[in-house]
């Protein structure tokens, strides 16, 4: 059984992902800053679904947390296959008001975790020559947008980083920038199975990119010998 981490697991988009995940009998590594409802969750999906879920706590506005977190993991032996990039948040105001404190917090969820996340367990990855990498933003990704400038900034390097992947050769990775335009920053909204947007890039072939929803995108990773 495969072994899929989610950040920001705890509620919103990450929840609805760590349910898809669950029905489709992966074994779960569940990370939030909030460690009472991050164990709510993976006692919930551990008891619907008998699966094997792991909870690591963990706050990715702090630059130690993405070490922090493959050290949590490979205490315990575990290969994680499907990395999924949710965390984030946003924050609204004119820009000449808003806390720089704050502004540095998102860009450090929302871009630089992304990227040290997948620095740290893209090689595992590679060197098993299988592994599936989903990296969750706003509609935010493709266009500019009034008194969020620094959120809408820290989501438009997605589709670079996403198309950078396509360098790679031999390898049976799928990566993929998922952008939602109903549910962020954790909002409790149900979450549309049309509602999702993927950018991807296929490392091991060409570079491909390719716009369906949710249920589609879990569909070819499905046909891609992962489910």
């Amino acid at each position: 059984m495969s072994t899929a981490l989610i950040t920001g697991a705890s509620a919103g988009i990450g929840y609805k992902l760590s349910r898809c995940c669950a029905t489709d009998h992966h074994n779960l590594v569940l990370v939030a800053r909030q460690e009472a409802k991050l164990k709510k969750v993976a006692e919930e999906l551990s008891r619907e679904f008998h699966i094997s879920t792991k909870v690591i706590v963990a706050d990715l506005a702090k630059p130690e947390a993405p070490r922090k977190i493959v050290d949590a993991v490979r205490a315990d032996s575990l290969a994680i296959d499907m990395l999924i990039n949710n965390a984030g948040f946003g924050l609204g105001g004119k820009f000449v008001e808003t806390e720089l404190a704050t502004e540095m917090e998102m860009m450090q969820v929302n871009m630089v975790s992304l990227v040290h996340l997948t620095k740290l367990f893209l090689p595992d990855m590679l060197a098993r020559k299988s592994g599936r990498i989903m990296n969750v933003s706003s509609t935010a990704a493709f266009q500019s947008g009034p008194l969020m400038a620094v959120y809408y900034a820290s989501n438009s390097p997605f589709g670079h980083f996403e198309a950078g992947f396509a360098n790679y050769r031999g390898a049976d990775i799928l990566s993929a920038q998922c952008t939602d335009g109903e549910e962020t920053w954790g909002s409790t909204r149900r979450l549309r199975n049309g509602g999702m947007n993927c950018r991807c890039s296929s490392i091991g072939s060409s570079r491909w990119e390719w716009t369906a929803s949710l249920t589609a995108w879990w569909g070819r990773r499905r046909a891609m010998g992962t489910a």
